[in-house]
C-alpha cells in the first residue's frame, strides 16, 4: 500500500502529459524532433546565435548549465545542448547501483531525434513554425516571461521557500505540455532561476551605452526576431 501513493501521482503526472501533448498537437500539429538537426537557411536581419544568442546564455544560463549535470541535463554551452533539450534523469545517484546509459554530447546521440529516444525532451518549439507555436511549445521562453511576470526581490536575501538552492534539491524539469501547471504551482522559480532580470539601467552600465539605446536595440531585436519567424501557410 505504501507504492499506492507515488504510482498515483506518477499516473496522473503521466496522464497530464499526454493531455498537455494532444492540446498542443492538435493547435500546432505534431513535433518534429528534426527540426533543428539541419538549421535553415539564414534570413536577413534575422537574430545571429553566435553574436545575439550565445552571449546572453553565456551571461545569464551556463553558470548553471554547463555541465553533464547540469539541472534537468540543460546543456546550454552550445547549439547541440541547447536543441537536444532536457532529461529529468540525474547523472549522479548516490542510491544507483548499475552503471546508467551515458548521455554525452556528440558521442552518446547525434540527432535530436536520437536524443528524444534517450528520454530527452526539447525546450524549443519543435511543431509548425509561426510565432505563437514558438511561445506556446518553447519551453525556454515561457521560463523567461514567466521571471518577468515574477522577478522577485532585486536586493536582498531569497526569502521564497520555493526556491530551494542546496545542491541535493530534487530538480522540477517541466515540458511544455504540462507548464501551466507548473507556472501555477512554481511563479516564481522563472529562469534565471533565484536570480533578479537584468533592467535597462543593468545592461546600459554594463555595456556602457544609455537605457534608451538599449531599449532601442531591445525594440529592434523583438522586431527582427518576430520577422525571422516564418508563419505557416
Amino acid at each position: 500500500m505504501r507504492l499506492l501513493p507515488p504510482l498515483l501521482l506518477a499516473f496522473v503526472a503521466g496522464c497530464a502529459t499526454i493531455v498537455g501533448t494532444l492540446q498542443l498537437d492538435d493547435r500546432f500539429g505534431p513535433a518534429d524532433p528534426a527540426r533543428f538537426d539541419h538549421p535553415p537557411a539564414v534570413l536577413a536581419d534575422a537574430p545571429d546565435y553566435w553574436k545575439d544568442v550565445r552571449p546572453l546564455l553565456d551571461q545569464r544560463c551556463v553558470s548553471c548549465h554547463a555541465c553533464y549535470d547540469a539541472p534537468c541535463q540543460l546543456n546550454l554551452t552550445s547549439y547541440a545542448g541547447l536543441t537536444r533539450g532536457a532529461n529529468p534523469k540525474a547523472v549522479y545517484s548516490s542510491v544507483r547501483l548499475v552503471a546508467d546509459e551515458p548521455t554525452r554530447l556528440g558521442f552518446d546521440a547525434l540527432t535530436n531525434a536520437g536524443w528524444r529516444q534517450k528520454g530527452f525532451f526539447p525546450v524549443l518549439n519543435e511543431r509548425a513554425q509561426t510565432p505563437e507555436a514558438n511561445r506556446e511549445g518553447g519551453v525556454m521562453y515561457r521560463m523567461l516571461v514567466l521571471k518577468q511576470m515574477h522577478p522577485g526581490p532585486d536586493s536582498g536575501p531569497v526569502t521564497n521557500a520555493d526556491l530551494d538552492f542546496s545542491l541535493d534539491r530534487k530538480d522540477t524539469c517541466t515540458r511544455a505540455e504540462t507548464f501551466g501547471d507548473y507556472a501555477s504551482k512554481h511563479p516564481e522559480r522563472g529562469m534565471p532561476f533565484g536570480m533578479p532580470p537584468l533592467t535597462l539601467h543593468d545592461l546600459a552600465a554594463e555595456y556602457q551605452v544609455s537605457a534608451e539605446r538599449i531599449r532601442q536595440l531591445e525594440t529592434n531585436a523583438m522586431k527582427k526576431l518576430r520577422a525571422a519567424l516564418p508563419v505557416a501557410a
